[in-house]
């Protein structure tokens, strides 16, 4: 850690001093390699939280137990560079904006060893998460997907819904064009219940925490909520409140570091005044 704070104090004078090591324009030199690089640069290199890249088995071997047409669906989703929109345009995609086939078959499992009558997602984006949950409810012989995402058509050129319409499931699909904060209030009005809720929106701390609020009373006595990203400080935080908070919720074990399930277990009789520290995670920066 010294040496990381000499060398930004050391860039940071040279800066200050109109002395970028040599030339204008050239980055001031790092520690002890020869090469250039800026101060920027260094720290999005290094002090940058990066996602974790655990090892995974093959993707046509983490989909074996999905039937068709669930399985040939995903492998094409991975595997492809660009995908369908729903404006009759291919749309290049990137590979963040997904599950891993090991966490959709996670969800898969949960699923169909609880027999979900009804899951909820918050964030569609291409539908990869969807595929998984509309594969239990084919599996189960019964299920309705819904999934929330203002911006399905407008970022995501409808990629997710061209994609459960390759399934042929669209009867057991629901996709709501709205902010999770007033999807989630219409579906409470309405008396919808969840099995399984599975919250990846908006990753800011204050978000997360609204959509676990308001999905909450959604999630049926012992149902799912899953909070996806784990790595990230913001969802880290959240989950430390629900642990600390509220023990209508009883986490599970489930040995996937990227994800964070709890159980619902009863009502929240909670004081109106109760609340019980937690702890708030690391200021580290990370994007999508």
């Amino acid at each position: 850690m010294k040496w990381i704070l000499s060398y930004l104090c050391a860039g940071r004078q040279r800066e200050h001093d109109g002395d970028t090591g040599g030339r204008a324009g050239e980055a001031v030199p790092a520690r002890g390699d020869g090469k250039r690089m800026s101060v920027k640069s260094f720290i999005a290199r290094h002090l940058r939280p990066q996602r974790p890249a655990p090892q995974l088995p093959p993707i046509e071997e983490a989909l074996a137990p999905l039937a068709e047409p669930f399985r040939g669906v995903l492998l094409s989703m991975y595997a492809a560079g660009s995908m369908l929109g729903s404006d009759g345009r291919h749309h290049p995609v990137d590979t963040v904006t997904r599950i891993t086939p090991t966490q959709g078959m996670r969800f898969f499992e949960l699923c169909c060893s609880m027999k979900a009558d009804a899951t909820l997602e918050v964030g569609f984006a291409y539908g990869f998460s969807t595929m998984y949950f509309l594969a239990a409810a084919a599996a189960n012989g019964v299920g309705h997907h819904t999934a929330i995402d203002p911006f399905e058509e407008s970022d995501w050129h409808g990629i997710g819904l061209v994609n459960v319409r390759a399934t042929g499931l669209q009867s057991s699909f629901r996709y709501v064009n709205d902010c999770s904060v007033h999807a989630a209030t219409d579906l409470a009005r309405q008396k919808s219940a969840f099995d399984v809720i599975f919250i990846d929106g908006n990753h800011r701390l204050d978000d997360v925490l609204v959509d676990f609020y308001l999905c909450a009373p959604l999630c049926r006595i012992g149902g799912l909520v899953i909070f996806d990203d784990m790595w990230m400080s913001s969802i880290q935080t959240v989950v430390s409140f629900v642990r600390s908070n509220r023990h209508d919720f009883v986490e599970e074990a489930v040995g996937d570091a990227r994800i964070s399930v709890f159980r619902r277990t009863g009502e929240d009789l909670r004081r109106w005044d109760d609340f019980q520290p937690f702890a708030v995670a690391g200021n580290g920066r990370a994007g999508r």
